[in-house]
């Protein structure tokens, strides 16, 4: 029998993380509001909304991933909190993507954001039974090899039962991969992982691996290089400084440091994972797909001045040890 997926009567390409198993809470997300007066009304904020795409294969020949590049979470500052309200605004600024997973202890937060919305069913894809995106949060969650194949069965089964349109990975390495090969039916398509200018090097051959088999690979922890007080004034601060530069004049408006962090994420093919409770930040992430791209000079730049330091900011609590007195601490 397949694990429990929560059941979501609406899918913005919402996707939620498989934190342990069997998974066992339910939330029903049951919008009323796709009205046809907001049907009519809804005009699109952006030019264009870039996409990700993870094309049928031999492996799996039903999933035709495409997902939005920039989501938006639920976790960290809203971490056990109501999010509701500032999902809402990110919903209305034109994010189309929203990420949330059990140990957030928010996920009830979806369904009002999601109903106060008023988007059409063109936007929203509402009516569907299920998630856009199922992910089984971390390989060593499980009790080990065994017990992560059979997590994996189930998040197949998921799928086969139409519970998720299409399920992924997430914080997984060449080696976790390899271990779900001999018995996986369907290939990933989303390894979830924290990715910077700081682990540029460290994941070069993990995201080797998955380009070869098709699966998109979606940051988390981008802006870690402005964030986290460890990693700033870094090697890679002045170069995107002078990015930055060079773009307010181009674009003829300010450009951030965190939007040259997020087009150069975007240019090395991730998605971008990210949060905040500012109103002004999120626009500032929308606002990113109006800009022009960096040469390749810049990224080159971002590339080589990542390299000058290695740092995980969230390394530490993904280790077998730290997890296993996580998930030992949690209520059952």
């Amino acid at each position: 029998m397949a694990a429990a997926l929560p059941s979501l009567r609406t899918r913005v390409t919402v996707h939620v993380r498989l934190e342990r198993w069997p998974l066992t809470q339910r939330a029903t997300l049951d919008p009323q509001r796709g009205a046809a007066d907001a049907e009519a009304a809804y005009k699109p904020r952006l030019a264009r909304q870039t996409r990700l795409h993870h094309d049928a294969s031999p492996h799996d020949p039903t999933d035709g991933t495409s997902i939005p590049w920039l989501g938006f979470g639920s976790g960290t500052a809203h971490y056990l909190k109501d999010a509701s309200g500032t999902l809402s605004t990110a919903l209305a600024l034109g994010v189309r993507h929203l990420d949330t997973a059990q140990v957030y202890g928010n996920e009830a937060s979806l369904a009002p954001a999601l109903a106060a919305s008023r988007l059409p069913r063109a936007a929203l894809h509402i009516g569907v039974e299920r998630v856009g995106l199922f992910l089984v949060r971390s390989p060593h969650l499980y009790g080990g090899v065994d017990g992560l194949r059979e997590v994996w069965r189930e998040a197949e089964e998921v799928q086969r039962e139409g519970l998720a349109r299409s399920i992924g990975v997430s914080n997984f390495t060449v080696q976790d991969f390899e271990a779900l090969g001999p018995t996986a039916r369907v290939v990933p398509a989303v390894n979830q992982i924290e990715y910077h200018p700081y682990l540029f090097t460290a994941n070069v051959e993990t995201l080797a691996y998955m380009k070869a088999r098709n699966s998109i690979p979606v940051s988390y922890g981008g802006l870690a290089p402005l964030t986290q007080a460890e990693l700033k004034d870094g090697p890679v601060d002045p170069v995107l400084a002078a990015a930055a530069a060079r773009l307010s004049t181009v674009a003829g408006k300010p450009v951030s440091k965190g939007q040259v962090l997020h087009l150069w994420l975007r240019a090395r093919g991730m998605g971008a994972i990210t949060t905040s409770t500012q109103e002004e930040r999120i626009r500032e992430y929308v606002e990113m797909e109006t800009l022009p791209d960096l040469t390749e000079d810049e990224l080159r730049a971002i590339d080589e001045a990542g390299a000058q330091r290695h740092h995980s900011v969230y390394g530490q609590f993904l280790t077998p040890e730290f997890l296993k007195e996580f998930v030992a601490s949690q209520p059952q």
